[in-house]
């Protein structure tokens, strides 16, 4: 191509050189006075055609060889006879500027199709180098920042493929004023430029769902740590209140209840986690910074918190619930116990002896039951130590379980009092 090209422009110039030296045997023959003296003109053309750096052949055989090598070069070469002395015959005179015309048609279309071609090569290399900067992953901000970059690229290729039609239609002319041999130089560079073309479409649509599919872990990311990180701030809240119980069972059983549900939540989001940390650390190495990996783990810790704060919760009402049903459960078996006592002095009040030997055993029986009375005093103790934790536990909730408890101890007191002061008299 570029061949073709210097041989092009060196006929070209030897062609616009025999033009001004026939003009300027006219105008000589005229004696019509110029601005430019043609001598200067043929210096001139004769300057530019030697600083094209290549082996100046013969004249004659320069022109000949061009006019034939193009496809049209055996209606052309009837224009040029080559003379011993090397000008151009008279009777041809009046076609030689068409000569030139052709020849100067033919370079141009050659010189569009470079211009074109370059610019083209140039729209891709840009283009190319561009996709090629935005491969690879990276934090969430440089990602996004890729993507609109991939996408402005994307919104360009419109103009490359204008770029592209143009060189397509200036190959189409040059192909044919060029000589067959040099024409696979020509289809070779279009071919590469198409490849390159095709190669840059893959490319971009390729980075272009990589970014897409990147931008989108990292939106998915955010929106799960932001979400867990509200559930957690809620649970949290939640467990600061301390559950009131208001002294009622009722309430206790409702309140273990919820605790455990919260807490099978707690364990149900251990899943969620997981994966936020298994997310976190490979996006931490996307980023090149530990923080990402590290903001989850501080969600892990407050987590680990929370869990252990909901049983520790559960454990603490359980415990409530268990001292209460103690507490009362003391109370009743002391009332039973009182009531049961009481049948028994009755009957050893009422016992009707009539010997020795009975008096005998029933002071025995009622020694021994005064002595399991006298010892009971210790399981009373015990019940009224639980029934003042009660009121420790719910004076501050609820103040009247103070009253209430010192009057259920004051009465089975009482109780044991009056039966103990029974069996001293029975006996």
């Amino acid at each position: 191509m570029v061949k073709f090209e210097k041989s092009a422009i060196a006929a070209h110039s030897l062609l616009e050189g025999h033009r001004i030296e026939k003009e300027a045997k006219l105008l000589k023959h005229l004696e019509k006075p110029l601005e430019l003296t043609v001598w200067e003109k043929i210096f001139i053309q004769k300057n530019k055609f030697k600083s094209m750096n290549f082996d100046i052949p013969d004249e004659r055989d320069l022109i000949s060889k061009f006019i034939k090598s193009t496809p049209d070069g055996n209606d052309i070469s009837k224009f040029v006879k080559s003379t011993p002395d090397g000008n151009v015959r008279e009777g041809d005179s009046n076609e030689y500027p068409g000569l030139v015309s052709r020849v100067e048609k033919n370079l141009s279309d050659h010189t569009e199709f470079i211009k074109a071609k370059e610019e083209f090569d140039a729209w891709l290399k840009r283009a190319h180098g561009t996709v090629q900067d935005c491969i690879g992953v990276g934090d969430e901000v440089s990602t996004r920042d890729k993507l609109e970059t991939i996408r402005l690229v994307s919104t360009r290729m419109t103009e490359g493929q204008h770029l592209m039609s143009v060189m397509q239609d200036v190959f189409t002319k040059a192909i044919n004023t060029t000589p067959a041999e040099q024409q696979d130089t020509l289809r070779e560079n279009m071919s590469y430029l198409r490849n390159s073309w095709e190669q840059l479409n893959i490319d971009l649509n390729s980075v272009m769902a990589q970014l897409k599919a990147a931008m989108s872990r990292w939106e998915d990311y955010n929106e799960s740590k932001m979400r867990l990180e509200q559930w957690i701030t809620d649970m949290e809240q939640a467990l600061k209140q301390n559950p009131d119980t208001k002294a009622e069972l009722g309430e206790m059983k409702t309140l273990i209840e919820r605790y455990k549900h919260i807490q099978e939540e707690v364990t149900n989001k251990r899943v969620d986690l997981d994966h936020l940390l298994s997310e976190a650390t490979e996006l931490s190495g996307w980023a090149g910074r530990p923080g990402v990996l590290e903001e989850v783990q501080r969600l892990q810790t407050r987590w680990d918190q929370l869990s252990s704060g909901c049983i520790t919760r559960r454990e603490n009402l359980e415990v409530e619930m268990q001292e209460y049903l103690a507490y009362h459960q003391s109370l009743q078996d002391t009332e039973k116990w009182l009531l049961q006592i009481s049948f028994q002095l009755m009957a050893h009040n009422s016992l009707y002896i009539t010997n020795r030997e009975q008096t005998q055993e029933q002071i025995s029986q009622h020694e021994a039951l005064l002595g399991d009375i006298q010892k009971y005093q210790a399981t009373l103790d015990d019940v009224k130590a639980k029934g003042h934790g009660q009121i420790e536990r719910y004076i501050g909730t609820t103040p009247s379980i103070q009253d209430t408890i010192e009057k259920q101890l004051r009465n089975v007191q009482e109780s044991y009092n009056s039966l103990l002061h029974t069996a001293l008299q029975i006996k």
